[in-house]
């Protein structure tokens, strides 16, 4: 950094001189009482060398927080994209095997599940004995509502509604899991019906 600078006042130095301005030895000569004024020429680099930090102290102080900003629009727009893609993909795994449901694809069925629920339920027929008795609701709905996804202890749940075969409406919560692949499986659903109407 020093060696920059000296080649600079050097630089400079140089300019003046070609330039016509007197050294400090003349102005003392010529003025010998004069003291204000006896500046080398050393002095003006330095004190351009310290205009130009002082420029770019101030253009920094100007352009940072607009840095700044941007840079965290930018941030949020990925986190929002990133959470879109997560929420479009829960969605597609949640519809799957709903029309699994509904066609009676019991392997398509299966395959949704987390590796926990297949562990529970080791079989595909077992799966769906669960699913016939406590879940009918999921088999065949009349409408489906996919509401919203929000987090639950640092996993997402999907809330979505379901009006069932027979016209009764019920809300599902969708507790998913996220696999080494990147994919997502459905590790539980909390069917619950909605207050004011009777199974």
């Amino acid at each position: 950094m020093r060696k920059h600078e000296k080649r600079i006042c050097n630089q400079f130095t140089a300019s003046v001189r070609e330039s016509g301005i007197s050294r400090p030895s003349d102005r003392v000569a010529n003025y010998p009482d004069s003291t204000q004024h006896q500046l080398t020429l050393p002095h003006f680099c330095l004190a351009g060398l310290q205009m130009k930090k002082t420029r770019t102290t101030r253009l920094s102080a100007v352009f940072l927080p607009w840095v700044c900003m941007f840079s965290l629009l930018a941030y949020a727009v990925v986190c929002k994209a990133n959470q879109d893609g997560i929420k479009s993909d829960i969605r597609s795994v949640i519809e799957l095997q709903l029309d699994a449901f509904a066609r009676g694809d019991a392997t398509t069925a299966y395959a949704q599940a987390s590796p926990t629920i297949q562990t529970l339920f080791p079989t595909e027929d077992i799966f769906m004995m669960m699913v016939r008795s406590g879940y009918a609701a999921l088999i065949a709905p009349r409408r489906v509502e996919f509401l919203e996804l929000f987090y639950d202890q640092a996993s997402p749940v999907y809330r979505v509604g379901i009006e069932s075969p027979d016209g009764t409406r019920w809300m599902a919560f969708y507790r998913m899991a996220a696999q080494p692949d990147r994919s997502w499986r459905i590790a539980g659903c909390v069917l619950t019906i909605i207050s004011g109407q009777s199974v």
